[in-house]
């Protein structure tokens, strides 16, 4: 499916688009990961093959609130910066709409987001889950640490 770049934009700028939020704690995240991802593809196909765009929205809420998100979208950025999708392509243009898989946690890498293009054929869920499992270990070093030095302050 294609769309014209500035009407994508402008549906997601207004909200025009279908959400569905999640919120879990990490172990009832983790237990359902296969699962939730089953369910994500399917609202996201059925809104493509309606021709909408949808952004599956999952927050885990005790990794300060690390988004786990599927989404379909014109460009490999999220939703927030619908904006600045309009800079990346000519005027008038079409872009062809593909799914996307986004995580963003200040645990996850420098930037805070990785997002990657998917299929259901080709994405390494396993990959997605174990960088979810270090983005979890790594707030719990953090954590750890900062107990520690407050401890020793005290």
């Amino acid at each position: 499916m294609k769309i014209l770049v500035a009407k994508a934009s402008k549906l997601i700028e207004d909200g025009d688009f279908n959400l569905v939020q999640h919120d879990f704690l990490w172990q009832e995240f983790e237990d359902q990961f296969e699962n939730l991802i089953k369910k994500s593809i399917v609202i996201l196909k059925d809104n493509f093959e309606k021709n909408q765009l949808a952004l599956v929205e999952n927050q885990i809420t005790d990794l300060d609130n690390l988004k786990v998100n599927l989404f379909t979208n014109i460009i490999n950025l999220p939703y927030s910066y619908a904006k600045k999708y309009v800079d990346f392509f000519e005027d008038g243009a079409e872009a062809s709409i593909k799914f996307y898989f986004s995580v963003a946690s200040p645990y996850i890498n420098k930037s805070k987001l990785w997002i990657e293009k998917i299929d259901e054929k080709t994405a390494n869920w396993q990959k997605i889950l174990d960088l979810l499992s270090q983005a979890h270990q790594n707030m719990m070093e953090k954590q750890e640490k900062l107990a520690d030095e407050k401890s020793i302050k005290e």
